[in-house]
């Protein structure tokens, strides 16, 4: 068998896979000795069984074209028919052994691949509907706004350092507060804004904390027989006594 047929045989991989049989081993050993292309393609070899060992966490050892040097006198020999019949088989082996790990590693990829994008996929959907819900309670807000039933009330600011554009809808019949903020003087990292009940002589009733320095329309408490809501700047954790030195302004109700 010459060198070049040595090559195409497959040999070579199962020398370098430690799968050959001892006959196969003593040409293969041989032509080691005898030809530098043989050398550099099991070289090649090594390095590419060494880089899909690496991939799939298998170690394979180093140094195995060295090895050959020690033992090369003391393999058996065997005829170039009984060789190139053994090799075949092994091949064959080779060939089904290796399709059998790229395809469970395909397999498992894809099962993993097709969790990622679930999850991807249930995360989105969740966003979705978060972000549908919240427009539909916007469009319900606005659809109140245009209500005969609420009665419109801009902010009464309490000084020009606190100027706002805050308006209260107020819907006494079916006991409703929408608070739409446009505009807000400029707030602390740690500050919120919080609106109270006034009633006469009863002490401020703390109601609604609105943690935003932008743009809001939300819904908030509705107090029986307030005549006057105020807001206040207060910790964004909210307050029990309002603090007067920061009163942006009230809505007169009553």
């Amino acid at each position: 068998m010459t060198h070049k047929e040595i090559i195409e045989s497959g040999l070579l991989e199962l020398f370098a896979l430690g799968q050959i049989d001892p006959a196969d081993k003593y040409l293969v050993e041989n032509a080691i000795l005898q030809s530098e292309e043989v050398r550099n393609e099991l070289r090649e070899i090594e390095n590419s069984l060494q880089h899909y060992a690496g991939i799939h966490k298998v170690e394979v050892s180093d140094g195995l074209l060295d090895k050959v040097y020690e033992n090369i006198d003391n393999a058996p020999s065997a005829t170039v028919a009984e060789s190139s019949h053994r090799s075949s088989s092994k091949i064959y082996q080779l060939i089904a052994g290796m399709a059998a790990v790229f395809m469970i590693g395909a397999l498992v990829w894809s099962l993993n691949r097709y969790d990622d994008l679930e999850q991807e996929y249930n995360s989105l959907s969740s966003d979705c509907e978060s972000i549908r819900q919240d427009q539909e309670v916007k469009n319900q807000y606005f659809a109140a706004l245009t209500d005969i039933r609420y009665k419109q009330i801009p902010i009464a600011v309490t000084a020009e350092e606190f100027q706002s554009e805050i308006v209260l809808y107020n819907n006494a019949q079916e006991e409703k507060n929408i608070l739409m903020v446009r505009a807000l003087p400029e707030l602390a990292s740690n500050e919120a804004i919080q609106l109270w009940s006034l009633k006469p002589d009863q002490a401020p009733i703390p109601l609604d904390v609105i943690q935003s320095d932008t743009e809001a329309l939300v819904e908030v408490a509705f107090e029986d027989a307030t005549a006057t809501y105020a807001i206040t700047i207060e910790d964004r954790a909210g307050a029990q006594t309002p603090n007067l030195d920061k009163l942006i302004g009230t809505f007169a109700v009553l």
